[in-house]
Protein backbone atom coordinates (compact mmCIF):
# COMPACT_ATOMS: atom_id res chain seq x y z
CA UNK A 1 0.00 0.00 0.00
CA UNK A 2 1.14 3.06 -0.84
CA UNK A 3 1.05 5.45 2.32
CA UNK A 4 -0.07 9.31 2.03
CA UNK A 5 1.72 12.43 3.59
CA UNK A 6 -0.79 14.88 5.04
CA UNK A 7 -1.10 17.17 2.09
CA UNK A 8 -1.27 14.70 -0.21
CA UNK A 9 -4.45 13.60 1.42
CA UNK A 10 -6.07 16.93 2.06
CA UNK A 11 -5.25 17.52 -1.80
CA UNK A 12 -7.06 14.05 -2.59
CA UNK A 13 -10.27 14.51 -0.30
CA UNK A 14 -10.28 18.25 -1.39
CA UNK A 15 -13.15 17.78 -3.62
CA UNK A 16 -14.97 14.68 -1.65
CA UNK A 17 -18.47 15.06 -1.67
CA UNK A 18 -18.11 12.92 1.64
CA UNK A 19 -18.13 15.16 3.81
CA UNK A 20 -19.60 16.43 7.15
CA UNK A 21 -21.87 18.78 8.53
CA UNK A 22 -18.64 21.61 8.76
CA UNK A 23 -17.76 20.56 5.20
CA UNK A 24 -14.96 18.25 5.88
CA UNK A 25 -14.28 14.63 5.19
CA UNK A 26 -16.26 12.05 6.72
CA UNK A 27 -14.64 8.67 8.15
CA UNK A 28 -17.34 6.15 6.88
CA UNK A 29 -17.10 2.35 7.44
CA UNK A 30 -16.42 -0.63 5.73
CA UNK A 31 -17.48 -4.22 7.40
CA UNK A 32 -16.48 -7.87 6.13
CA UNK A 33 -16.26 -10.93 7.16
CA UNK A 34 -14.47 -14.35 5.53
CA UNK A 35 -10.92 -15.91 4.63
CA UNK A 36 -8.27 -12.88 4.42
CA UNK A 37 -5.72 -13.56 1.04
CA UNK A 38 -2.38 -12.05 2.83
CA UNK A 39 -0.71 -12.05 -0.21
CA UNK A 40 -3.77 -9.88 -2.25
CA UNK A 41 -4.70 -7.87 0.48
CA UNK A 42 -7.55 -4.93 0.35
CA UNK A 43 -11.30 -4.87 0.26
CA UNK A 44 -13.00 -8.06 -1.15
CA UNK A 45 -16.69 -8.02 -2.84
CA UNK A 46 -18.74 -9.94 -4.97
CA UNK A 47 -20.56 -7.00 -6.56
CA UNK A 48 -20.22 -3.93 -8.89
CA UNK A 49 -19.11 -1.30 -6.05
CA UNK A 50 -17.91 -1.24 -2.56
CA UNK A 51 -20.71 0.06 0.61
CA UNK A 52 -19.44 1.84 3.67
CA UNK A 53 -22.04 2.94 6.26
CA UNK A 54 -21.69 3.75 10.41
CA UNK A 55 -19.61 1.99 12.01
CA UNK A 56 -22.80 0.44 13.94
CA UNK A 57 -23.59 -0.47 10.88
CA UNK A 58 -20.68 -1.76 9.81
CA UNK A 59 -19.89 -3.52 13.05
CA UNK A 60 -23.23 -5.23 12.43
CA UNK A 61 -22.98 -6.23 8.89
CA UNK A 62 -19.24 -8.16 9.71
CA UNK A 63 -20.72 -10.32 12.65
CA UNK A 64 -23.73 -11.07 11.28
CA UNK A 65 -23.78 -12.66 7.69
CA UNK A 66 -27.00 -12.44 5.77
CA UNK A 67 -26.56 -16.44 5.40
CA UNK A 68 -28.90 -17.97 8.17
CA UNK A 69 -26.71 -20.43 10.10
CA UNK A 70 -23.44 -19.45 9.52
CA UNK A 71 -20.58 -17.77 11.67
CA UNK A 72 -18.65 -14.98 10.47
CA UNK A 73 -15.07 -15.70 9.66
CA UNK A 74 -12.44 -13.28 10.80
CA UNK A 75 -15.24 -10.14 11.25
CA UNK A 76 -13.20 -6.43 10.52
CA UNK A 77 -14.27 -3.21 10.12
CA UNK A 78 -12.37 -0.85 8.15
CA UNK A 79 -12.78 3.26 9.16
CA UNK A 80 -12.05 5.16 5.37
CA UNK A 81 -12.02 8.12 3.71
CA UNK A 82 -13.50 8.04 0.35
CA UNK A 83 -12.63 10.25 -2.75
CA UNK A 84 -15.94 10.96 -4.39
CA UNK A 85 -16.14 13.97 -6.34
CA UNK A 86 -18.32 13.04 -9.24
CA UNK A 87 -21.39 10.92 -7.44
CA UNK A 88 -24.10 9.66 -9.72
CA UNK A 89 -26.55 11.07 -6.81
CA UNK A 90 -26.31 12.47 -3.44
CA UNK A 91 -29.94 12.26 -2.57
CA UNK A 92 -30.86 10.86 0.97
CA UNK A 93 -33.28 8.38 -0.34
CA UNK A 94 -33.01 4.70 -0.50
CA UNK A 95 -34.97 4.32 -4.21
CA UNK A 96 -33.51 5.54 -7.59
CA UNK A 97 -36.14 6.87 -9.88
CA UNK A 98 -36.30 6.15 -13.84
CA UNK A 99 -36.34 9.23 -14.65
CA UNK A 100 -32.56 10.13 -13.14
CA UNK A 101 -31.40 6.98 -14.62
CA UNK A 102 -32.82 7.88 -17.92
CA UNK A 103 -31.51 11.70 -17.57
CA UNK A 104 -28.10 10.51 -16.60
CA UNK A 105 -27.69 7.55 -18.68
CA UNK A 106 -29.88 7.43 -21.26
CA UNK A 107 -33.78 5.68 -22.27
CA UNK A 108 -32.56 2.96 -23.28
CA UNK A 109 -30.28 1.58 -20.42
CA UNK A 110 -32.99 2.98 -18.07
CA UNK A 111 -35.19 0.74 -19.68
CA UNK A 112 -33.03 -2.02 -19.67
CA UNK A 113 -32.28 -2.14 -15.96
CA UNK A 114 -35.99 -1.21 -14.77
CA UNK A 115 -37.06 -4.42 -16.37
CA UNK A 116 -34.08 -6.09 -15.23
CA UNK A 117 -35.19 -5.22 -11.91
CA UNK A 118 -38.85 -5.02 -11.94
CA UNK A 119 -39.26 -7.24 -9.20
CA UNK A 120 -37.93 -4.21 -7.00
CA UNK A 121 -40.15 -1.77 -9.12
CA UNK A 122 -43.49 -4.12 -7.99
CA UNK A 123 -42.41 -3.81 -4.20
CA UNK A 124 -43.03 -0.65 -4.26
CA UNK A 125 -46.59 1.47 -2.48
CA UNK A 126 -46.27 3.47 -5.76
CA UNK A 127 -46.66 0.51 -8.09
CA UNK A 128 -49.44 -1.74 -5.65
CA UNK A 129 -51.51 1.36 -5.04
CA UNK A 130 -51.01 4.11 -7.58
CA UNK A 131 -50.01 2.48 -10.70
CA UNK A 132 -51.33 -1.00 -10.66
CA UNK A 133 -53.60 -0.67 -7.94
CA UNK A 134 -56.44 -2.41 -9.64
CA UNK A 135 -53.71 -5.41 -10.96
CA UNK A 136 -54.34 -4.47 -14.38
CA UNK A 137 -50.66 -5.16 -15.72
CA UNK A 138 -49.22 -8.62 -15.24
CA UNK A 139 -45.53 -6.96 -14.31
CA UNK A 140 -43.63 -4.02 -14.98
CA UNK A 141 -42.61 -4.79 -18.86
CA UNK A 142 -46.26 -5.60 -19.75
CA UNK A 143 -46.67 -1.60 -18.08
CA UNK A 144 -43.67 0.01 -20.19
CA UNK A 145 -45.11 -1.89 -23.71
CA UNK A 146 -48.81 -0.75 -23.13
CA UNK A 147 -47.61 3.05 -21.67
CA UNK A 148 -44.26 3.58 -22.38
CA UNK A 149 -45.22 7.35 -21.72
CA UNK A 150 -45.61 6.72 -18.12
CA UNK A 151 -42.23 5.21 -17.12
CA UNK A 152 -41.09 8.16 -15.56
CA UNK A 153 -43.73 7.13 -12.73
CA UNK A 154 -41.10 3.82 -11.58
CA UNK A 155 -38.89 4.01 -9.23
CA UNK A 156 -37.23 0.89 -7.19
CA UNK A 157 -34.65 0.34 -4.46
CA UNK A 158 -31.52 1.81 -5.33
CA UNK A 159 -29.09 -1.01 -4.08
CA UNK A 160 -29.71 -3.87 -6.82
CA UNK A 161 -28.65 -1.30 -9.57
CA UNK A 162 -25.07 -0.25 -7.74
CA UNK A 163 -24.65 -4.06 -6.82
CA UNK A 164 -24.93 -4.97 -10.72
CA UNK A 165 -21.19 -5.09 -11.94
CA UNK A 166 -23.24 -4.07 -15.65
CA UNK A 167 -24.92 -1.30 -14.31
CA UNK A 168 -21.01 0.33 -11.95
CA UNK A 169 -19.33 -0.01 -15.41
CA UNK A 170 -21.67 1.99 -17.40
CA UNK A 171 -21.29 4.39 -14.36
CA UNK A 172 -17.87 4.74 -14.40
CA UNK A 173 -17.82 5.11 -18.27
CA UNK A 174 -19.87 7.91 -18.05
CA UNK A 175 -17.70 9.35 -15.46
CA UNK A 176 -19.22 8.62 -12.08
CA UNK A 177 -16.82 7.36 -9.28
CA UNK A 178 -19.54 6.62 -6.62
CA UNK A 179 -23.05 7.43 -5.25
CA UNK A 180 -24.22 8.83 -2.15
CA UNK A 181 -28.06 8.03 -0.89
CA UNK A 182 -30.43 6.76 2.00
CA UNK A 183 -29.85 3.04 3.32
CA UNK A 184 -31.96 0.50 3.73
CA UNK A 185 -31.30 -2.58 6.24
CA UNK A 186 -28.35 -2.13 9.10
CA UNK A 187 -28.05 1.38 7.50
CA UNK A 188 -32.03 2.67 7.45
CA UNK A 189 -32.50 6.15 7.49
CA UNK A 190 -28.57 6.92 7.54
CA UNK A 191 -26.12 7.78 4.37
CA UNK A 192 -24.78 4.90 2.25
CA UNK A 193 -21.92 5.03 0.43
CA UNK A 194 -20.89 3.70 -2.73
CA UNK A 195 -17.64 3.73 -4.72
CA UNK A 196 -16.83 1.56 -8.06
CA UNK A 197 -12.86 1.63 -7.50
CA UNK A 198 -10.66 1.06 -4.54
CA UNK A 199 -8.67 3.65 -5.58
CA UNK A 200 -11.34 5.54 -4.42
CA UNK A 201 -10.79 4.32 -0.67
CA UNK A 202 -8.13 5.78 1.83
CA UNK A 203 -7.59 4.36 5.02
CA UNK A 204 -8.34 6.61 7.99
CA UNK A 205 -5.62 5.24 10.47
CA UNK A 206 -2.69 3.95 8.12
CA UNK A 207 -3.00 6.99 5.86
CA UNK A 208 -2.58 4.64 2.64
CA UNK A 209 -4.36 4.60 -0.40
CA UNK A 210 -6.19 1.22 -0.94
CA UNK A 211 -5.02 -1.40 -3.40
CA UNK A 212 -6.04 -1.37 -6.69
CA UNK A 213 -7.76 -3.31 -7.71
CA UNK A 214 -10.49 -4.85 -5.33
CA UNK A 215 -10.36 -8.20 -4.82
CA UNK A 216 -13.77 -9.39 -7.00
CA UNK A 217 -15.16 -12.79 -5.67
CA UNK A 218 -16.70 -15.64 -7.38
CA UNK A 219 -20.76 -15.54 -6.95
CA UNK A 220 -20.47 -18.61 -5.38
CA UNK A 221 -21.12 -19.09 -1.83
CA UNK A 222 -21.76 -16.46 1.19
CA UNK A 223 -21.57 -13.12 0.32
CA UNK A 224 -19.18 -11.02 2.06
CA UNK A 225 -20.46 -7.58 2.91
CA UNK A 226 -20.69 -5.42 -0.19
Amino acid sequence: MRKLTDRKMALLLSSTAVTNNLGEPLIVYRGEHGLLDEANPGLQTRLGSLSFGSAAAASSYAQHPNVRGMTAESPRVYPVYLIINKPFTTEQDPFLDFTLVEKKLGRDIALHFFERYADHVENTDNWASEINGDDKFTGVREFLKLHPERAGELYASIYPFLDDPEFSDILKAKGFDGAIYGGCGENALEPEYRVFEESSVIYALSKDMAPKPSQKLKQEGPEFFA
